[in-house]
């Protein structure tokens, strides 16, 4: 479960089944897509700072600054999603893929003054705490590559752990970064 009230929102369907022969191969089949992510995200560097300037001082953001932001967030969630072994769809391929992202459009009441200005200093705990679960994602990532590998499953436990902390990573990102929100993330997997 998850809260349903934060405005940024991430679900991704279990698979009761994980293919063995792409989860060997994954890293090498998901070096197209990065290309791409690449690619996109490059007139991310020159847009930023006129939407955090837009942000800060008029608390409007501009609808296609938004939809931009939304499809790389939904590209680097599918990405995610796939590199940690949670799907088997590729990204930018699938239209039906299990990865599902949710943003609400922030509204001129939603966003306050110059609260772009400190939203990096108020995500610093969520840093220090996102340092350490990475650390453990990477063991628990490691060892559900052999579990899928060997018993042609991802664990439960270990995807809702991958799902929790891809989660909090895209909600902390959307908050201090693409000001999708002044609404300060919730601690926590949900």
């Amino acid at each position: 479960m998850q809260n349903d009230d934060y405005p940024i929102t991430l679900n991704i369907e279990y698979p009761e089944k994980t293919s063995r022969l792409l989860t060997f191969f994954r890293p090498i089949l998901a070096l197209p897509a990065f290309f791409i992510l690449g690619f996109c995200m490059f007139p991310f560097y020159f847009i930023f700072p006129f939407l955090f300037l837009i942000v800060t001082f008029t608390k409007i953001y501009p609808r296609w600054m938004f939809n931009y932001f939304v499809f790389i967030n939904k590209l680097l969630a599918q990405m995610s999603a796939y590199l940690f072994y949670l799907t088997d769809k590729y990204p930018l391929l699938s239209e039906e893929s299990n990865v599902e992202l949710n943003i609400k459009y922030p509204e001129r009441q939603d966003l306050h003054y110059l609260m772009p200005l400190i939203k990096f200093l108020l995500a610093i705990p969520h840093f220090i705490v996102l340092f350490f679960i990475t650390i453990a994602w990477v063991i628990i990532h490691t060892i559900a590559w052999f579990a899928i590998i060997i018993l042609g499953r991802y664990p439960q436990s270990f995807f809702n752990f991958g799902i929790g902390f891809l989660r909090w990573q895209i909600r902390v990102n959307c908050y201090c970064l693409f000001l999708f929100t002044d609404k300060y993330p919730p601690f926590g997997f949900e």
